[in-house]
């Protein structure tokens, strides 16, 4: 079971840590531009940023956990086919 879905955990595992830098580069970029010197750049640009950041976060730790949950329900489907199947009987 755990070789049939090895590329599923591997990317899962990256596309976490995918969205933690994601979110960290969105965050770090809101606050370089709110307190930077920058001219003609403001609040607004820095919510954003911020913002953006976020929905990229989200998007991210939310495909990981889809791949995730699906790889438990075909674990626990597989489970249930393997008891349903060996309490059947032949009738004749």
């Amino acid at each position: 079971m755990q070789s049939q879905y090895s590329f599923l955990r591997i990317s899962i595992s990256v596309l976490k840590v995918l969205s933690y830098i994601l979110g960290g580069l969105g965050l770090a970029g809101a606050l370089i531009i709110l307190f930077g010197k920058t001219p003609g750049s403001g609040k607004l640009a820095s919510l954003g940023v911020l913002f953006i950041g976020g929905i990229y976060f989200l998007i991210l730790y939310l495909a990981a956990e889809i791949i995730r949950l699906f790889i438990s329900v075909d674990q626990r489907l597989q489970i249930i086919e393997s008891s349903v199947q060996s309490t059947k009987r032949d009738i004749r």
